[in-house]
């Protein structure tokens, strides 16, 4: 597989492709099987360190503390608010907000979020021994009797009342 990136410079860019989205990287990847050539587009995006919006290249500003830890923000809103020590979880323009809070979200996503992947047990071989022997072996053990569980459970019901 053959890849190869450049940057766009000084303007020279296809005005279909880029869209005007600041520095541009284009993609051309070469298939081995057919032999055909791809071309795609891939823009390098960072997100706010606020809002939780996405910065495209050209765009924000990193805000550099004392104690050497980075911060991108995509506007002056998000910086100003961040200095100011408001909590993006309670702004209610930010991302984070309205992802905690189910704001427009689309009947799709919500449905994707409740569906869990369901656990599926997959039952191995002990190295050196078949799968029919393990289950030969636990037919030949003898069943927990839940008998005196049970009677114990009375007991405590009558005691009750």
């Amino acid at each position: 597989m053959f890849c190869f990136f450049f940057q766009a410079e000084d303007g020279i860019r296809d005005a279909q492709e880029s869209r005007g989205l600041g520095d541009v990287y284009k993609r051309q990847v070469s298939t081995q099987s057919t032999g055909s050539t791809k071309e795609g587009m891939v823009i390098k995006t960072e997100t706010c360190s606020y809002s939780g919006h996405k910065i495209w290249p050209g765009r924000g500003k990193t805000y550099v503390r004392m104690d050497q830890k980075m911060f991108r923000f995509a506007r002056k809103k998000d910086e100003r608010c961040s200095l100011m020590k408001r909590r993006n979880l309670t702004t209610k323009w930010t991302l984070h907000y309205r992802r905690i809070n189910k704001k427009g979200i689309s009947a799709d996503e919500q449905s994707k979020r409740r569906k869990a992947k369901k656990s599926t047990a997959v039952r191995r071989d002990i190295a050196g021994l078949p799968m029919e022997l393990l289950n030969k072996a636990k037919a030949a053990r003898p069943a927990k009797s839940s008998t005196a569980k049970d009677a114990a459970l009375a007991e405590l019901k009558g005691r009750k009342g």
